[in-house]
């Protein structure tokens, strides 16, 4: 049985603003942060889905080459016959993702140095790549991140790693899972698009005062979206 068509960023609720960010034109990594149950799959496969539709002009447009949904867990959009759902290593997914000139490739679970290395490379080399990562705040997916891209090099060289990392990150978007008034849940959304004084700010600071450096620079949409 084919797999059910995942909705369309729009009917989960994404904000026009962040949907419009999630598709860098020239390729780059955006990361969808939050806890367990917040959503990020969710997320991911609605950017597969709203990509086929056509991520150019939001509503129409189309795909020069494609887009993928990579997962070590199957059945996720869309069961492309030459990506089929048994669990494969994430690194050899992007790679192969890669080859085949994928616009968008949605890594669900992005975690360990060589899988973080190749979405970098793969984002420099014009890919939109858009990764889940498990954090509970904006900088804290990028702290997360630097550090598993930083252990696939040699230590001589992270200070030119971290700068390349930040060269690819376009946004940080993180999704949180709330109890709404009188029973039920809503989601609420923030994020920040890194510009280049941002990466500049960034690139020269430690680690530890990402957060600082970050957050006069985080949006929240107006309004938590209620669970449909």
């Amino acid at each position: 049985m084919p797999a059910p068509v995942s909705p369309h960023l729009s009917r989960l609720g994404i904000e026009r603003e962040i949907a419009d960010a999630m598709f860098p034109r020239r390729g780059g990594l955006v990361l969808v942060a939050g806890e367990t149950g917040s959503g990020r799959t969710s997320i991911l496969e609605a950017a597969v889905a709203t990509a086929h539709k056509g991520w150019r002009t939001w509503e129409d447009g189309g795909l020069d080459r494609g887009a993928v949904m990579l997962s070590e867990a199957a059945g996720h959009y869309p069961p492309a016959p030459h990506w089929p759902t048994f669990p494969r290593p994430m690194d050899v997914g992007i790679r192969i993702a890669m080859r085949d000139g994928q616009d968008v490739i949605c890594v669900d679970g992005l975690r360990g140095p060589e899988a973080v290395l190749q979405a970098v490379k793969a984002a420099g080399h014009g890919h939109a790549v858009i990764a889940a990562v498990e954090a509970d705040t904006v900088p804290g997916a990028l702290c997360l991140v630097e550090a598993e891209y930083a252990a696939s090099v040699p230590d001589a060289d992270r200070r030119s790693a971290r700068q390349d990392l930040l060269k690819v990150v376009h946004m940080i978007l993180l999704q949180r899972r709330l109890p709404a008034t009188g029973g039920g849940q809503v989601w609420t959304r923030e994020y920040v698009l890194l510009g280049d004084g941002l990466r500049d700010t960034l690139a020269g600071s430690d680690a530890s005062r990402w957060e600082d450096v970050i957050a006069p620079h985080v949006a929240a949409p107006p309004g938590p979206a209620e669970a449909a």
